[in-house]
């Protein structure tokens, strides 16, 4: 005949520690959910109780993952910065543009592709900048210079006007984007539109795209 079973001690395997993958879908929920309010509110306004309600776990099991609030914004800033990297890294490298229309016209599908899908990220960064600013600096590096070198591509096979400054064409490109995402909440008084909203994300970056493609004068047509 077999043993029975112990009811209590089945009872106490299963009550022991969870099982190490629901242990890393809690940890990410968490870090997801703090990204998410550090997004939108800041470092400085988001409490752990706050994150703890909005992923549904308690400040305790916080703390367990990650310790203090400030190791967890050091985790969070780290996971947004290398994702920011990777995205520029695909938009901004591998491009075969033989003047700046064309090295346009890549950016903005390329934007739309990988940029566009992680937009949150760049609130994110903007907190960064604002409140941790010495944080931001590896990712706007990063940004900076893989932009410069495809200008600086198109300006040695003379397709930039010469006398342009590369650093501040650079830099005028790179606040096109970010304008929008330091003035959000002028952009939405004013126009009753977030800029977080996908669709009014597009119609920006067409516009914009048009504007340093072509211009904002009229063009000479050549007729009196």
């Amino acid at each position: 005949m077999g043993q029975a079973s112990n009811p209590a001690r089945t009872r106490r395997k299963r009550a022991g520690r969870p099982p190490a993958a629901e242990n890393v879908d809690r940890r990410k929920a968490i870090l997801d959910t703090s990204i998410e309010l550090f997004a939108k509110d800041g470092f400085s306004r988001v409490e752990l109780r706050d994150i703890a309600a909005q992923a549904g776990v308690t400040v305790s099991l916080i703390r367990h993952y990650f310790g203090s609030k400030d190791e967890l914004i050091d985790e969070a800033t780290s996971k947004v910065g290398d994702r920011l990297e990777a995205v520029y890294e695909k938009i901004l490298t591998d491009i075969e543009a033989h003047n700046v229309e064309e090295l346009l016209d890549l950016l903005y599908q390329r934007n739309e592709r990988y940029l566009v899908p992680e937009y949150n990220l760049l609130f994110f960064l903007k907190q960064m900048a604002v409140e941790l600013p010495e944080k931001s600096f590896p990712v706007f590096r990063k940004h900076f210079s893989l932009m410069q070198a495809q200008l600086s591509g198109l300006e040695a096979i003379g397709q930039i006007q010469p006398g342009v400054n590369m650093v501040w064409l650079t830099f005028m490109l790179i606040s096109i984007q970010f304008g929008p995402i330091f003035l959000e909440r002028q952009i939405e008084d004013f126009l009753g539109i977030s800029p977080r909203n996908p669709e009014a994300t597009r119609m920006r970056n067409q516009s914009n795209a048009r504007a340093v493609k072509y211009g904002i004068m009229p063009r000479d047509t050549g007729q009196n």
